[in-house]
């Protein structure tokens, strides 16, 4: 039997890319490459390295930016809506027009009614009704002002 001519015994040579002188011994493995290394950017001299007569380098201050304020002015209340708030809702529809307002009739809202076993509140909801109508419409006159 005629022996091939590209088979060969297990740890003789051949070529393997038909070249003289590349030749492989059969069943060593492929030389690992080296590692790659990163490149690093270059640093700057120290101070110290630059010398006396070098100057330092300044800060650069910030650009200052201008900033826009724009003020807006709350919107006019309406005496109505307060009016009905104050009316249907007592102390709480008076947070709508006035915060001080509406703590204080809730306090004597409370004392009436607790005093009065709750008849007096008919007499306190309509003045809630008027107190926040007045309120807003005091507000509206300071924001014309």
């Amino acid at each position: 039997m005629a022996e091939d001519e590209h088979s060969a015994e297990p740890g003789t040579s051949e070529p393997t890319d038909g070249l003289p002188g590349s030749e492989a011994v059969w069943g060593d493995a492929p030389e690992p490459s080296p590692p790659l290394r990163q490149a690093t950017p270059p640093r700057p001299p120290r101070p110290e390295a630059r010398g006396p007569e070098a100057p330092r380098p300044q800060p650069v201050p910030p650009r200052l930016q201008p900033q826009v304020v724009q003020q807006t002015a709350p919107a006019p209340k309406s005496v109505a809506l307060a009016a009905v708030l104050g009316f249907f809702f007592g102390p709480l529809g008076m947070l709508y027009s006035t915060l001080v307002g509406a703590v204080v009739m809730f306090v004597v809202c409370t004392i009436v009614g607790f005093v009065t076993f709750g008849f007096g509140l008919v007499a306190m909801w309509p003045l809630c009704a008027i107190w926040a109508a007045m309120s807003a419409s005091a507000a509206n006159n300071r924001l014309r002002a």
